[in-house]
């Protein structure tokens, strides 16, 4: 499936535009499968008008923010779609450029997308969740318990 999309992106999913509703929930409910049986990855490019971006600081365990506040643009974007508990998580990383044309890159935590085309593929089931790891202090895949 692929989309022209426009909307807010944040963590949290109260928040979520509808892109994001509609990637969770494609090949899930649509086709009459419960969210947690399928695994599914996403690519995007297109134009923000503002992005917030992390970093993950290894030693310390903690993600380090950083905010664009002027309009970028999303050179790319890769991602998927998992469980983690019971709710679907997103986890994206992104490559963004000002108008400087320097380079950013990280998790994304929050943007506004100006325009994006969005492809997604259903990987179809995968007994992958998100689990804590202690060793690294995030959230990886693990086969369903």
């Amino acid at each position: 499936i692929v989309q022209c999309l426009s909307g807010i992106v944040d963590r949290d999913e109260a928040s979520w535009p509808v892109w994001i509703k509609v990637l969770i929930s494609w090949g899930g409910e649509l086709c009459g499968s419960k969210f947690r049986d399928n695994l599914r990855v996403f690519s995007a490019i297109g134009a923000l008008s503002f992005a917030e971006i992390a970093f993950y600081d290894q030693s310390a365990h903690i993600y380090r923010n950083r905010l664009m506040e002027e309009p970028v643009e999303l050179i790319s974007c890769q991602g998927n779609i998992s469980s983690r508990g019971e709710k679907p998580f997103v986890h994206a990383h992104v490559s963004l450029a000002g108008r400087d044309y320097r380079v950013y890159g990280g998790h994304l935590v929050r943007g506004s997308v100006f325009a994006a085309e969005v492809h997604l593929r259903d990987l179809g089931k995968a007994h992958l969740v998100r689990m804590p790891d202690f060793a690294t202090g995030l959230h990886l895949w693990a086969d369903e318990p």
